[in-house]
């Protein structure tokens, strides 16, 4: 009877060891997927950052170079362009303030409150691009006015014209690449619903 007991209770201590080692390994494996869906959703909003990077040290720099020759040839107002560095400087500063995240948002555990920086961060973005785009029609609109109005030429008219429409396909390249950012938030708010629900998480 006592020889019963002490292989019941040696039973009873490999269970106990085994399912002990089942929740580690079931522990282990969480970590890993928590981890592989952090780095997953990280590297959905790297091309935003690396866009930022472009804007900040490609697109600024050439813009401000080319309007400068274009003040030059055409003989704009200087303060016309200084408000269209101001503007677009101003403009890349916002993008880089409502795109970036930290590391620190994509840890598993701090998904939920992501969620809630992801739908901020849109509401932001359209706002930020609705006031670009009526600052971009305003002044590039007044450029347009003052090349026409004050040409002596056909050349002068068509310059004129020609930043009219150089005007309208960068608000058409702008409003694709925001459309974009808004998707890639978009798919990264419904995979962290899909990850909550199946934690039985509330975002």
């Amino acid at each position: 009877m006592e020889t019963n007991n002490i292989n019941t209770n040696n039973e009873l201590e490999q269970m106990r060891a085994q399912l002990e080692i089942m929740k580690q390994k079931l522990s282990r494996q969480e970590i890993i997927n928590d981890s592989l869906i952090s780095r997953t959703m990280s590297s959905r909003m790297s091309w935003i950052k690396k866009y930022i990077w472009f804007e900040t040290f490609v697109l600024l720099p050439f813009i401000a170079i080319i309007y400068a020759l274009f003040t030059f040839v055409f003989h704009i107002p200087l303060w016309l362009y200084i408000i269209i560095v101001v503007l677009c400087i101003a403009d890349v500063y916002a993008d880089y303030r409502i795109n970036t995240t930290n590391p620190a948002d994509w840890i598993a555990g701090n998904l939920v409150e992501t969620a809630g920086k992801l739908v901020k961060m849109k509401r932001l973005r359209m706002i930020h691009f609705a006031i670009s785009v009526l600052a971009a029609i305003i002044v590039f609109g007044f450029l347009c006015y003052t090349l026409i109005a004050n040409s002596d030429s056909a050349v002068m008219t068509g310059s004129g014209i020609g930043f009219a429409v150089g005007g309208c396909a960068g608000l058409v390249i702008a409003y694709m690449i925001y459309r974009r950012m808004q998707r890639t938030n978009d798919d990264l708010i419904r995979q962290i619903d899909e990850l909550a629900n199946e934690r039985g998480e509330n975002i």
